[in-house]
């Protein structure tokens, strides 16, 4: 079963739920072409793809900086990872899709024991932001400022 971590820095975005985590790859060039391989269109075998679509994943994008991934998932109401762990467990398909992924993949550092893909804590949003919604025409003319902290 794949463990990933609980995120508490989920964030309403448009009515969905969005989540970031992080995972690393082995830091291999040839290993991770053959990971992004596995996950060009078409590529995920049908069983993963449905298994998140019924978990109410709405999108799911990975993005990699060097060996370092991270996953943006965008979720519905219906999503609970708790439930789609507990049916991935059962299914032979994502069991051997998982398999296969940890061919590829190393827990962070800091990822607790059978930790997968470890939740990321959003420190920062443009739209929590005051100025954000102040009206444009408004300029300071300490705009090239940095404020001091």
């Amino acid at each position: 079963m794949v463990k990933i971590s609980a995120s508490p820095g989920a964030t309403a975005h448009g009515g969905l739920r969005r989540f970031c985590f992080a995972l690393d790859l082995k830091d291999d060039p040839a290993s991770i072409e053959r990971y992004e391989c596995w996950h060009r269109p078409g590529g995920p075998p049908e069983a993963v793809v449905r298994s998140l679509l019924a978990a109410d994943i709405r999108e799911l994008e990975i993005w990699r900086c060097g060996p370092r991934l991270f996953m943006m998932l965008e979720a519905g109401p219906g999503y609970d990872p708790a439930v789609k762990a507990a049916r991935d467990a059962q299914d032979p398909q994502i069991l051997a899709w998982e398999r296969l992924m940890w061919e590829f993949q190393k827990p962070l550092p800091w990822a607790a024991a059978g930790e997968k893909w470890v939740a990321a804590e959003r420190i920062y949003a443009l739209s929590d932001q005051p100025s954000a919604h102040a009206a444009s025409s408004t300029e300071s003319d300490d705009e090239d400022e940095v404020p001091q902290r």
